[in-house]
């Protein structure tokens, strides 16, 4: 009875599991568990043990071979990517665009857990150390030497503002919902710690215990300029002078490929390493032109001294990651008197007006200096007064505006007059009558601007009355050599009383206007030579042996006509004559004064030149005249 008992309660309890299994496989319920801590990209074989609790530590785990399975683990979050720097101007800030604000803006992914860290972008010859063993009074740090800087070394940007309160000005194509836009303030000038003129920058999780190895650090970003440091020379104005084209051009300092001086100085406690106004004698000249006339106004006194903020920011500083270059320009006076009211008119500004931003390439950088062309078509005034200023960048963030230039005239220097010196004791303009209609002018060269060679002249002869004929001139082009010059004008009136004149300019570059005006004394042209008086045509008598004659010229009947052959030039000196002829009375009548009071000269019906030549003798121009009958 026992047994059958115990066999009963068996069943009983195995009914009982089946059931409650059975029930189980209906209501679905399933048992899970998780896992954490496992790597990333990693295969693991899983198996399910099971074993009575009461049976612990008697009976080994019992496993299911059913409950064994083979399974890969997700990659899981990437590292962070780079941070990308943006420009100023893409946010309103008063503060971030002003030029000693060690603060740059960065796109950055919007991961929590993670901080910013920046290092100092190399070479660490451009790692500025306020707290040098060298410094002095007479400047406050230096640039350390290769391998002394703490190049490598990553520091946590201690103030990160994420831009949700501010208003984006641009549009951010790629910025999403996973992006944000911070900025990143860098210990200031004036601390205690390394200022570095390029950094770069990266997320770093902030506790690496709680994540993997792989997601450690994120990508690190390209070197960024943190701030530049402005020219601290006032920018040099020179004219670059050609025969074909002619521009401005701006000369400044520049640390891009030489290093800065050492030891290093802060604007505000540097002296000018000399005076670079030295003027060539022809600018000189022209300055002191402009003061005497006073239109040449005077740049402002400025010092770095009396800016605090600029003044902190070390010689140089920045200057090798410089890509372009800006200049502004302010029109103060004029050459002309036109542009003088104009600007008394306030109808033209006296206002800075910035140009375009122009790159830097290593043929525009000569050691420490750095040239930029000024293109004409900014617009520029010609005969206009300029001060100037630069300053540079990157093309996106820039420093302060360097000290302004001495004024500059916007033109190219006219001819200038030769010297005493080279004409010596004679006249400035020299005249020798060659014939009747033609003289011959002589004068020394004049001399052109530096760089110019090519001169075109303009020689004018102008009648002492006003009645005695039109003015005549003439042009032609000219290079310098020096020395003295000649040229012969024609066409000129017999008789008469001139005044020349000579006048240069440059024929391609330049204004259009004549400039240095000579004169001579007043000339007649009356040469000693009887033939400045039209030749007398002589009459000759007809032969039959002649060439080239052609009777249908002069049309029918022509031995009936009234005909004469004459014999005289048509071109003497240059001057061409016409023929004229009237009807006298022949006899004892036959006066010089009756021929000028009552006498009608009148043209020929038709001429025609007879060529060659009559009985193998050389002769005059001879001709077949035809008259009225």
């Amino acid at each position: 009875s026992d047994e059958i008992s115990l066999r009963k309660l068996l069943g009983l309890l195995q009914a009982r599991r089946d059931s409650e299994r059975e029930a189980d496989r209906e209501s679905g319920c399933l048992v899970q568990v998780d896992f954490s801590g496992l790597l990333p990209c990693t295969r693991y074989s899983v198996s399910v043990s099971a074993r009575f609790p009461a049976a612990k530590g008697m009976m080994p785990a019992c496993t299911a071979a059913g409950l064994t399975t083979v399974v890969e683990t997700l990659g899981g979050e990437a590292a962070p990517t780079a941070p990308r720097a943006l420009p100023p101007t893409s946010f309103t800030f008063d503060d971030m665009v002003q030029p000693h604000v060690r603060s740059v803006l960065l796109r950055i992914e919007n991961r929590p857990g993670y901080v910013l860290e920046y290092r100092a972008a190399a070479p660490s010859s451009a790692h500025f150390s306020p707290q040098s063993p060298s410094a002095r009074m007479a400047f406050s740090g230096s640039w350390q030497q290769e391998g002394t800087a703490s190049v490598g070394t990553w520091h946590r940007v201690r103030s990160v503002d994420i831009l949700s309160a501010y208003r984006c000005c641009n549009n951010i194509d790629d910025l999403d919902v996973e992006s944000v836009v911070v900025r990143a303030d860098l210990p200031c000038f004036g601390s205690e710690m390394s200022l570095p003129d390029a950094v770069e920058f990266r997320l770093c999780t902030e506790a690496r215990a709680a994540a993997h190895p792989c997601r450690w650090v994120g990508a690190v970003s390209e070197p960024i300029a943190v701030c530049f440091a402005p020219p601290r020379q006032s920018p040099r104005v020179r004219r670059v002078l050609s025969d074909d084209h002619w521009c401005l051009s701006l000369t400044f300092e520049l640390f891009k490929l030489a290093p800065a001086p050492s030891p290093q100085k802060l604007l505000a406690s540097s002296l000018l390493d000399g005076d670079d106004s030295d003027e060539d004698e022809d600018h000189d000249r022209e300055l002191a032109d402009l003061r005497r006339m006073q239109t040449l106004p005077l740049p402002p006194e400025e010092s770095w001294a009396t800016e605090a903020d600029l003044g902190r920011i070390p010689v140089g500083y920045g200057h090798r990651m410089v890509s372009a270059v800006q200049f502004r320009y302010s029109l103060q006076s004029g050459l002309t008197a036109a542009l003088q009211m104009q600007l008394e008119e306030k109808s033209l500004s006296r206002r800075w007006q910035v140009a375009p931003p122009l790159p830097i390439s290593s043929t525009s950088i000569s050691g420490a200096y750095c040239i930029a062309d000024i293109d004409s078509g900014i617009g520029l005034l010609d005969d206009g007064i300029y001060m100037f200023q630069v300053r540079v960048g990157d093309g996106s963030r820039w420093s302060a505006w360097s000290h302004t230039s001495n004024a500059y005239a916007y033109r190219v220097p006219p001819p200038m007059l030769p010297t005493i010196a080279s004409i010596g004791k004679q006249q400035a303009v020299m005249v020798e009558p060659v014939s009747s209609t033609v003289a011959r002018v002589r004068w020394c060269d004049f001399r052109p601007a530096p760089g110019l060679t090519l001169l075109e002249y303009e020689v004018r002869a102008t009648p002492l009355h006003s009645q005695d004929g039109a003015v005549v001139a003439t042009q032609f082009e000219h290079r310098h050599r020096g020395g003295f010059i000649e040229r012969e004008v024609t066409n000129l009136v017999p008789l008469t009383t001139y005044v020349f004149s000579v006048q240069a300019r440059y024929p391609r570059v330049g204004s259009r206007h004549w400039a240095g005006k000579q004169q001579s004394d007043p000339v007649a042209l009356e040469h000693p030579l009887a033939s400045q008086d039209p030749p007398a045509p002589v009459a000759v008598p007809d032969v039959e042996e002649h060439d080239g004659f052609d009777e249908e010229l002069l049309g029918d009947g022509f031995g009936t006509q009234c005909v004469a052959t004459l014999e005289f030039p048509d071109e003497e000196d240059g001057v061409q004559y016409e023929l004229e002829y009237a009807h006298v009375l022949g006899d004892e009548l036959d006066t010089s004064e009756l021929r000028a009071n009552h006498v009608a000269w009148q043209t020929p019906v038709a001429t025609q030149l007879l060529k060659g030549t009559i009985g193998g003798v050389q002769h005059l121009p001879r001709w077949r005249v035809q008259m009225h009958p």
